[in-house]
């Protein structure tokens, strides 16, 4: 896959793992939903389902290290389908996103219009890296 078909296929994931760094240099992965916006930019929020507090553990990390990597897969009983795609960057933590990177992450993800979000992460990323069985 070249670069623009990577980024395609990152951009349409429904949900992707978030990779960032622990103060004790150890890897933290969770799942994410994310929305693609800019140029191979990418933005998260903290939403209101259920969590231990809103300042969750990944923005901890990003603002201690901001290196993250994101994880992006497709898989299918049929292996001629599968796919996988991993982004590289730099994260930053902001309590206000843009109005174009607030309605990327409403249009995706209709659940979240209405609600509280926030913080955020804005993903810049700097590298994408990918497989996809089709060639």
């Amino acid at each position: 896959m070249n670069d623009d078909e990577m980024w395609d296929r990152l951009s349409g994931a429904r949900v992707g793992v978030l990779g960032t760094i622990r103060s004790d240099g150890t890897a933290h992965q969770v799942p994410f939903v994310f929305a693609a916006c800019g140029d191979r930019q990418l933005v998260t929020a903290v939403d209101g389902k259920p969590k231990r507090g809103r300042r969750l553990a990944r923005l901890q990390h990003i603002e201690m290290d901001p290196r993250v990597s994101v994880l992006a897969q497709h898989y299918s009983d049929d292996w001629s389908a599968l796919w996988w795609v991993r982004a590289e960057g730099r994260g930053v933590v902001a309590d206000q996103v843009s109005a174009d990177q607030l309605g990327a992450l409403t249009r995706k993800y209709r659940q979240y219009v209405g609600h509280e979000l926030g913080p955020f992460v804005v993903i810049e990323i700097d590298r994408l890296a990918g497989w996809s069985a089709a060639g």
